[in-house]
Order: C-alpha cells, then structure tokens, then sequence
C-alpha cells in the first residue's frame, strides 16, 4: 500500500472513531482532535489551491460534526465561485449558528467575490512591481469603508506590512488570521515575514521561519534574508548556528554574522558604511547619502564607501557625482570593478542623456543631437529614453520624417509606448499627413487625453509644474526662467500666469503681478482668466477686485459650486483681515469682541472653519481655535479630507502633538488628490522641524537629530528638513556636516536664502572666510542686498577687518529700513 493511501486510511479511521466517541457522549477529546486534524488538512490544501482536496477533507468533517460552525463557513469560502452555493452554505451557518461572527465575515467574502476583477489585478500588479503604498490604497477602494473580504485579507495584510506607518496595522490583521486559521502555512509565513521587517520583532521571525523552512522554501528564503537583516550580536549565535546547520553550502549568512560582530568591534567609519548599505537596502536613500558621507570622514580611502555613495548619488538622479564617486571606488580597489560596472554606466549614460536635455532646452539643438544620437544605438530601456530626446530633438529642428521613422522604430520594439505614440502623432500632422494621425488617433483612444490643448500646452503646463517643484525646493531664480519658457510657449494661459504672477508677488513686485493677470475691463475675457485673476487679488489682499472678477463670470460658471466656495471664502478672508486690524490696535477690548464675533459666526463649511481657526490661533485665540477644530473633528468623516488641512496647522500651532499626529494618519487614509497629499506632507514635515528646533534650542541636539531622521527618511529631497539639519549641525559644531548639507541644498536650489545664509555660517564656522565671499559672490542677485550686506559684514569681521565690518553693517541696516513690509493680509493664499 502506499504512502498516500495509508495516511487516507489512517485519518478515515480517525475520523470514524472520533464519530463514534461524539455520539456516545464517552469523551469530546477524540472528536475535537479530529476536527483539528481535518481543518488543518484543508489548511493546506487550499494554501496549495486545491479546493477539491479542500473541501473533500471539509465534507469528511461534516461526517464527524455534522452543521459544525467552523466547517460551514469554510465550505461557504470555498464556493464564492458558485454564489448560489456559497448562499446555501450562508443560510445554512445561519440557521444553526445564528450569533455567529462567521455570518458577517462570509457575508463579506460574498461582496468581495464581486469586487472589479481588472481593478483587483491591477492592483496586484501594483504590489508585486513593489508599489506598497498605491497598492494599499488601490486594496482600500476596492473594499470601500469595509474591512478585506477574508479571501482577499492575507495579500492584502501582506502587502501593507511593507508600507511606513501601517506595518503594526498589518501585524494585528495577519495575527488574528493565524488566530483563526492555525494550520494555514501561508499565514503562518506571511506572518513570521512581517515580523522580519522590524528589528524589535526579528528575532522571534527567524524562529519561525526556521520552523517552516524545511516544508517551503520561500521560508527558507525569508528566513535567510531576516539573518542578513538582523543587527546582530555575539548572543545571536545560536540564530545563525541554525541555520548554517540546515544550509551548509550557503557561507554568505555566517560571513555576515562575523561581520557584524567585527563592525562593533571596529571604528566608527565602518559601522556607518554599513550603517549606509542597510539604508539603501531599505530604501532610505538620504540616510545611505549621509551614513556613506560619515564613512568617508574617517577615511577617505575606503572604497567600499566610495561605491556605495555612487549607488545612492544615482538612485537621487546626481548623475554626475555617482559616476565620480563609482569611479573612485574602482581606482581604490580595481578588484571590485565588476560589483559597481552596471552602477557606472547607468550613472555616465544618464549624466550624458541629462546634459543633451539640458543643451535641447537652451536652444541648442545641433549639439544635443551630437550628445544623444551615440546613447541611442542599440535596445533596452537606456537606449530607449536616449531614442525619445533624440526624435524630440529632430522635430524641433523640423526633420519631421526622420522624427517620425524613429518613434516608428520604439513603437516597433513596444507598441504601447505612449510617448512614442504622442511623438509620432506630431510628427504626422507636421508633415501634412491628417489621415494617417486620424487613424493613429482611432487605434489609439487613450492618445487623445494625452494630447489636449496641443503639444505646446502640454510642454507648458510641464514646465510649470517643474517650476512649481523648484519654488517649493526654493529655488526661484530657476522656477522663474522656466515659467519665461511656458508663457512663451503659451502665453494665454491664465494659470501659468498666476504662477508666475504669485512669484513676482512673493519677491516683492505685487504692481507687476497684478498688471500680469488684470483682465481687460471692456473686452470679452476667457471665464478661467476671470478666476485666476480673482485669486491673484485674494492673494494680495484686493477683495473689491477679486469681488468685480468673479461678478464678470457667466451666470452659470457663477453658480457653480467651486465659485460659490470660493465667493465664500472671499467673505470670510475679507473678515479675517478686518479682525487682524482690530486685533493689532490698542482697543483690546474690541479686539477680543471682534474675534469672539469672527468665532460664533463662521459657516459650517470645514474648510472655511479651518482658515478661521488658524486666524484665531496665530492672533493669540488658541483656546477658540481649539474649541473650532475639536468640534468639526467629530464629524470628520461626512466631508472631504483635503477641508481638514488647516485643522492640522492649528493643533500643530497650539502644540498638541498627539492630536495632529492622529488627524494626519486618518487624513492619509482618505481620499486625497497629490496637491493635497503633499500639503499634508509638508504640515508634517513642518511640525517636525519646528519640534526639532525646538529641541535644538533647548539643547537636545540628539532628540532633535532623531527627530529629522524620521522625516528625512520619508522625504528625503524636503529642503526645510534638510535646512533644520544644516541648522542643528552648525549648532553644535559640526560645520564639515553642516557644509554638506546646505552643499545639497544648493546643488538643487543655488539661490535657496536661507541654504546661503546656512553655508556662509558653517564656513565662518569652520574659520574659512573664502569659501564664505565665494559662496556670496556666487549667489548673486538671489540674495536681497541688505542680507548681501549683512553676510559680507561677518566675512569681514572674520578677516579682521574691523572698520569694514561696521560699515556695512550700517550700510545692510539702511537697506533693511527701506525694504517695504508686507501687508499681514498678504500671507495667507487660498488653495
């Protein structure tokens, strides 16, 4: 007989006696551990997706307990197939086991199973190419407000064990899975993996992926990987004797145990090298940038450093150092050429492919095309993107066809290539050939959306948004050259005007800006420039006039509910102003009446009770404020989250740390657009820099470190961060660090003030007065004179230059006395 047949005939006989001992009454054990054993068995039967064998060990069940409530629901789960059964099996459970929690949870599988198929594979896919975040949020629309369909919650806990923020979420949620399904391999697994993922719980992984290896070699891999994960020390060893013990071939695990012991043993260069690989193995890119810089402190001959610092200089897309660095790594040791040769010529491509991009943006487009016709040849996805500048680039110097040939070649080697389809559609309708884009066009519906409004609106509207990233990195001068660009490529357009409008405004030329957007008074005027230039005047304080352009609307755009919105934030900004004059006059008590008035008689709308409860907040009102917020927060859910973002700035203001931190995480969870999304990322980030210069102040420089880390590792190109990081390091001393920062802050943002401010300090610091003059010199017009002034004064005082100093000191304070103010009024600009 063999194997198989005898464990058949062995569980049958089990099951039959356990049957007989049920129904006599004589014990309930024998019962009981039947059941146990045949639960299991469909366990893993259905882990393995084979419902046949599943439901064939459920049915067998039944035979021990007849109507047991367990066996019920899980014969439901495996039907949601056959909905009809799956309802006879609900039915069923419910008539026996009316209180049942398993009611409600196969209820739920049943919606689930009717959950949009291509949207769930989409999603999937999202997680498997390691998107986590988008993934969970494309999961969580699926499933509306509800929790996961049950046969849907092991991915989808797996899944949001690798998202920030959410892994103690998955944790619970993977736990009472195996609560409820012990025998279930995949649980088990996807459990002891999630615990892998943090240092506090990773040793309590290894034990159980250890205990699962021998039955499934994707544990073996996991558990592999959490030994290599592990911040190990000499009490580990018995974690990795295991282990070598069932892999005897495999030495890289014990190679990294010695490691890590000699790591603790060594100097501080080595630790923080890999202290730099850990990051980028976790994707932390400027925590790597900032490990492998420390590193290279201690000694600026370690190559292994070297390397990694390129690695993490390419993933920032810092093209040119990367190579630099990849280079050096390679002289320092020339054994290791081949671990950082793929590294190297992604970085040199990619710095080339950026150079030809910059020489096509500035008009010369012989020399770009010089620069990326050798980066085309071949295939692959780098010589891809080199074949897309480079058509671009003969349709700007009108040899259209030789354009057209080139995006039928990409098109060729991936036929939904959509910039290759967007490129070749131009380059048709250049050439006369209307037929042919038509069909193009007909093939290809989804190219329409793409090509709206016209190539140069698309390019116009690009660069805007480039502008935009770089005003927030604040970096004016270059966001300024190319919002020139997009209005010379689309000069009607209301909203890149009001962009660039806004940064004349902020660099102190309102009369220019508002020349900018002033619409006719006579003339027909597009209803979009109308709303535009409304904006500009709330911006600046001009309520009669944002009033008088949105009365020029037609009658229907009027009373839509985006005007009506912002008619009635006009209202209330306009209140708001009134009350900050009274607020500043002498009068106190008719200012405190003012605001009491400005607090009892704000509209229900969120969105504008938030803007007044900020007001109140920054004019000495924090307990109104509060009262305001408090009070909306508890019907937070019936409207948009995105209303609630001044609500963060208040608790953030008024220091109630604890309160913001949860209206951010519930923030998060809805449904927030990107602009919204990053106006939340920057509360955030905000509120940690104000904490950390608090604590730096106060002279917790540690806590303040640590404070900064936590954000810069979830948004490591944010500028204020990196600013409050400059800043700590140059409070205490340590101006070599500080240089490095504000360095990166000015690699991305040359005229960014306060990054100037920061460098010339840490120089001065760092007693190098002409690095100090070199670096004001070269910020040039971007620095306002009077801080021009000012900065020069201390590189004199530092070159002992006494008399010089003074002067223009006293030169940089009559500057300062002519600088016109701004109107408080000003400084608030609605979203």
């Amino acid at each position: 007989m063999t194997r198989a047949a005898l464990k058949k005939l062995s569980l049958a006989v089990l099951c039959a006696v356990a049957g007989i001992a049920h129904a006599s009454g004589v014990s309930a054990e024998p019962a009981d551990a039947g059941m146990t054993l045949l639960l299991e068995q469909a366990d893993f039967w259905r882990s393995r997706h084979r419902p046949d064998l599943a439901r064939e060990a459920l049915n067998r069940a039944l035979q021990v307990r007849p109507d047991a409530e367990e066996v019920l629901y899980r014969l439901g789960m495996l039907s949601l197939d056959d909905e009809k059964a799956a309802r006879a099996w609900l039915q069923r459970l419910a008539d026996n086991h009316p209180g049942s929690a398993r009611i409600g949870e196969l209820e739920a599988a049943l919606r689930g199973s009717k959950l949009d198929k291509s949207a769930l594979a989409r999603t999937r896919l999202m997680a498997g190419q390691g998107d986590s975040a988008g993934a969970v949020q494309a999961y969580r629309k699926l499933f509306g407000d509800g929790a996961p369909p049950p046969d849907l919650a092991l991915e989808y806990y797996q899944t949001l064990a690798g998202v920030d923020g959410h892994w103690q979420e998955a944790r619970e949620g993977l736990e009472k899975l195996h609560a409820g399904q012990p025998g279930n391999p995949q649980v088990k697994l996807a459990l002891a993996r999630a615990l892998s993922y943090r240092e506090a719980t990773r040793r309590q992984a290894i034990e159980r992926l250890a205990d699962l290896a021998p039955q499934s070699p994707e544990a073996r891999t996991a558990w592999r990987q959490a030994l290599l994960w592990l911040d190990a020390g000499s009490g580990d060893e018995a974690l990795y004797s295991r282990y070598e013990a069932a892999n005897p071939g495999d030495t890289e695990v014990a190679a990294r145990f010695q490691a890590m012991l000699s790591a603790k043993r060594q100097e501080p260069g080595d630790g923080a090298r890999a202290a730099g690989f850990d990051a980028l193995q976790g994707k932390r890119n400027a925590a790597a940038l900032q490990s492998f810089r420390l590193a290279l402190n201690h000694n600026p001959r370690d190559a292994e450093a070297w390397g990694g610092l390129g690695i993490a200089q390419l993933r920032a897309q810092n093209y040119r150092d990367a190579a630099s660095s990849l280079r050096r790594a390679t002289e320092l040791a020339p054994g290791s050429q081949d671990r950082w040769a793929k590294a190297l010529a992604d970085a040199e491509f990619y710095g080339k492919l950026q150079t030809a991009r910059q020489k096509r943006d500035d008009g010369h487009l012989d020399s770009a095309e010089a620069l990326a016709r050798p980066l085309a040849d071949g295939s692959g996805e780098r010589p891809r993107a080199a074949k897309l500048l480079l058509a671009d680039i003969l349709l700007r110097q009108q040899r259209d066809a030789e354009a057209e040939r080139l995006y039928r070649d990409l098109l060729a080697a991936a036929g939904n290539d959509r910039a290759a389809l967007a490129g070749l559609y131009d380059s048709l309708l250049r050439q006369g050939k209307r037929q042919a884009a038509s069909e193009l066009l007909g093939r290809n519906p989804g190219l329409a959306d793409a090509l709206q409004g016209g190539r140069q609106q698309v390019e116009a509207l690009a660069l805007r948004d480039r502008a935009e990233a770089l005003l927030k990195q604040g970096s004016g001068e270059e966001a300024a050259r190319l919002l020139n660009e997009a209005l010379r490529l689309a000069p009607q357009n209301p909203w890149i005007r009001l962009t660039y409008a806004r940064l004349l405004d902020a660099r102190g030329d309102p009369q220019q800006a508002q020349r900018l957007m002033e619409p006719p008074a006579s003339a027909p005027v597009d209803a979009e420039a109308l709303h535009a230039a409304a904006l500009l005047a709330m911006d600046q304080a001009r309520w009669d006039d944002a009033r008088a352009h949105l009365r020029r609307l037609p009658p229907e755009r009027q009373a839509s509910p985006q005007i009506q919105a912002l008619e009635q934030r006009l209202r209330i900004r306009e209140r708001i102003a009134s009350v900050r004059g009274t607020a500043t006059g002498a009068n106190r008590l008719a200012a405190r009446r003012a605001l009491r008035a400005l607090h009892d008689e704000t509209p229900e709308e969120p969105l504008v009770r938030g803007e007044v409860a900020l007001a109140l907040a920054e004019l000495g009102e924090p307990a109104l404020a509060l009262d305001m917020v408090r009070d909306d927060l508890r019907n937070l859910s019936s409207h948009a989250p995105a209303d609630y973002l001044s609500h963060v700035a208040v608790l953030v203001r008024t220091g109630q740390v604890a309160e913001a931190e949860v209206l951010i995480h519930r923030l998060e969870r809805g449904d927030l657009n990107a602009e919204d999304r990053e106006a939340l990322r920057r509360l955030r980030n905000g509120f940690a820099v104000a904490q950390a210069d608090r604590q730096r102040q106060n002279g917790d420089l540690a806590g303040a470190y640590d404070t900064l880390m936590a954000h810069i590792d979830e948004s490591p190109g944010d500028t204020e961060l990196m600013l409050a990081m400059g800043r700590l390091y140059d409070t205490g001393k340590m101006y070599k660090e500080a240089t490095a920062v504000y360095d990166s802050v000015l690699k991305d943002a040359p005229d960014n003030l306060e990054g100037v401010r920061g460098a010339v300090n840490a120089a001065l610091g760092g007693n190098d007065a002409r690095r100090a003059a070199q670096l004001i010199e070269r910020a040039g017009p971007s620095l306002d004179e009077a801080t021009a002034l000012l900065l020069s004064a201390r590189v004199a005082e530092a070159n002992g230059d006494h008399r010089r100093a003074i002067a223009l000191l006293e030169s940089a304070r009559r500057k300062h006395r002519r600088r016109p103010a701004r109107p408080a009024s000003q400084a608030r600009r609605p979203s």
